[in-house]
């Protein structure tokens, strides 16, 4: 066969990545296929229907194979009962205190539910865990295995106690403040709550009132899981049971109540 071409006609393929797990798994990376049209004979490589003259020199044929994998499917109420939870499903769930940045132990979230009414559950594999079946909580979906690793080492300067602490609380996402009304009302200056009873703004406060510190912070991150709480979370039970005991108005009075109802 011969082909003409007035134009050269690069094609390129670079980072291409096909994971898929199982037997069915091919990882190609970095690679570069180019072809090149001339006006002699050449060879012609069919993809899709598409024809591209390839220099003899460079012939590349991957097969891609047709297969799927399901990561999270349906599980028996058998292998629901004998499979472990997925690692980091529970987190969410967990209260947090803003003000010293420790987790409490407590949980708002009831992540011990997993039970649908047809007793069966969501069972993920866990390519990290060889592919072990793992259970979800109901309230936990879009659970996904999300290998990132920052091989850079991040570091900063701070030149105030306030900055680093700061520093520290920016990683929170989510919108904490919401409905609480924590503007400062006279303006003469910032408020701060977040991380204001941590060990770091202890450390970091303590140090300034001797002396003039700078602090600096070195840190590397890896993500390994991804997942999100659903719409309609189960509450757990001893939460719901604070919250109903609440005092309906905060005043003088009821202060202690419900100081003590939210430690």
């Amino acid at each position: 066969m011969k082909t003409v071409a007035s134009h050269p006609t690069p094609l390129k393929l670079t980072h291409l990545h096909c994971m898929v797990l199982k037997s069915c798994c091919i990882s190609v990376a970095n690679f570069k296929l180019t072809a090149t049209t001339h006006q002699a004979t050449g060879d012609l490589m069919q993809a899709n229907g598409i024809m591209f003259p390839v220099k003899r020199s460079l012939f590349l044929l991957l097969f891609f194979p047709t297969c799927t994998f399901e990561l999270c499917t349906d599980g028996t109420p058998k292998e629901c009962q004998d499979a472990g939870f997925a690692p980091g499903s529970n987190l969410a769930g967990e209260g947090f205190d803003i003000t010293s940045m420790e987790r409490k132990g407590a949980f708002v979230l009831d992540m011990n539910q997993w039970k649908r009414k047809d007793q069966a559950c969501t069972l993920c594999s866990n390519p990290y865990m060889k592919n072990r079946k793992q259970k979800l909580p109901l309230s936990v979906v879009d659970w996904r295995p999300t290998h990132s690793c920052n091989a850079k080492v991040s570091s900063r300067i701070y030149k105030s106690s306030e900055s680093l602490v700061k520093s520290t609380t920016s990683l929170i996402e989510n919108n904490w403040k919401v409905d609480l009304d924590l503007t400062n009302k006279d303006k003469s200056g910032s408020l701060m709550f977040a991380g204001t009873h941590s060990k770091l703004a202890g450390y970091s406060m303590d140090k300034t009132k001797s002396d003039k510190f700078s602090f600096t912070t070195q840190g590397a991150s890896c993500e390994y899981y991804s997942y999100r709480v659903s719409k309609a979370p189960t509450i757990q039970k001893e939460f719901l049971d604070s919250v109903n005991q609440l005092p309906k108005v905060y005043n003088p009075q009821s202060k202690a109540t419900t100081e003590y109802r939210l430690s």
